[in-house]
């Protein structure tokens, strides 16, 4: 997206399928993996998520969903 004066900014969203809601959500001027990481580990604290649950996770498999 582009900002008032030719910036960028990136939003990063995890949505929880079941509920159509979006769960986490964060807006960064970069798109490093940080952006992404911190986003699923918000989501993941307010839908308060065991670390054995069972949970799957779904991306559209960017650099930034796949990396380390």
């Amino acid at each position: 997206m582009s900002l008032k004066g030719g910036k960028w900014a990136y939003l990063a969203t995890w949505m929880d399928l079941y509920s159509r809601q979006i769960v986490g959500w964060e807006v960064a001027d970069n798109m490093f993996e940080s952006l992404v990481r911190e986003t699923l580990e918000k989501a993941l604290l307010k839908r308060r998520v065991k670390a054995k649950s069972g949970l799957i996770i779904h991306s559209d498999r960017g650099g930034h969903y796949i990396s380390n």
